[in-house]
């Protein structure tokens, strides 16, 4: 929290602007993380970053190490997925992390989020959360809530908004970090940033935000 206010601090006026209300600055404290230019790719992974993908790393690298929650924002194709799976092996790897953490996407890009996965980090352990058969997601809702061992956990918004689902998505796992590709889907879940947030349990400053081009928002 003290490193959080210290890196929010220097833009205290511009949040205001936005309605943000930070507490009362403190002398002292901890620090601001600063973007580490020597921090390298998990040796995990399985593909060589590019230096701009590279870039993007150093910076999730270090908005979670001040405590604050990450928009990735580029044009299509340009991989922040990749950017987010090596972000997680981070975590996992080197920080010592393992998660779980929740994926959150459309329908569209679930299987490519699996395919990715173990494509590019198959040491982190990805289950997919969706089915069309019934007791196919019975069975994994039970796998859930009985606490089998995983890392990743990708589902889609409809299934995250199922009561059913969000009984064991938010009442009976513990998230590390909720990530949500394209925020203007947000409006599925019939929240904000900070309802989803709140719809799952988790502190605002745990998720990470895809968005496919800087017009986006998160509404």
């Amino acid at each position: 929290a003290a490193r959080r206010r210290a890196f929010l601090e220097p833009h205290r006026a511009v949040l205001a602007r936005f309605g943000a209300k930070l507490p009362p600055a403190k002398a002292g404290g901890a620090g601001i993380v600063q973007e580490s230019e020597t921090l390298a790719q998990p040796s995990q992974l399985k593909v060589e970053m590019r230096d701009y993908q590279l870039r993007g790393l150093r910076w999730l690298a270090s908005m979670h190490a001040n405590g604050c929650n990450a928009i990735l924002a580029d044009e299509m194709g340009l991989g922040k997925t990749l950017q987010t799976i090596a972000f997680l092996a981070h975590l996992k790897f080197d920080l010592g992390v393992p998660g779980p953490h929740l994926v959150v996407a459309p329908l569209s890009v679930l299987s490519s989020w699996m395919t990715e996965l173990k494509r590019f980090c198959p040491e982190l352990r990805a289950v997919k959360l969706h089915s069309s058969d019934v007791e196919e997601r019975k069975r994994l809702i039970t796998s859930l809530s009985e606490g089998d061992e995983y890392d990743v956990v990708v589902t889609t918004y409809e299934m995250a908004k199922s009561p059913n689902v969000h009984n064991v998505l938010a009442r009976r796992t513990w998230w590390c970090y909720l990530i949500v590709d394209e925020s203007l889907s947000f409006g599925v879940l019939g929240a904000t940033g900070r309802g989803v947030a709140e719809h799952f349990g988790l502190p605002p400053s745990a998720i990470d935000v895809l968005v496919g081009s800087l017009e986006n928002s998160l509404g």
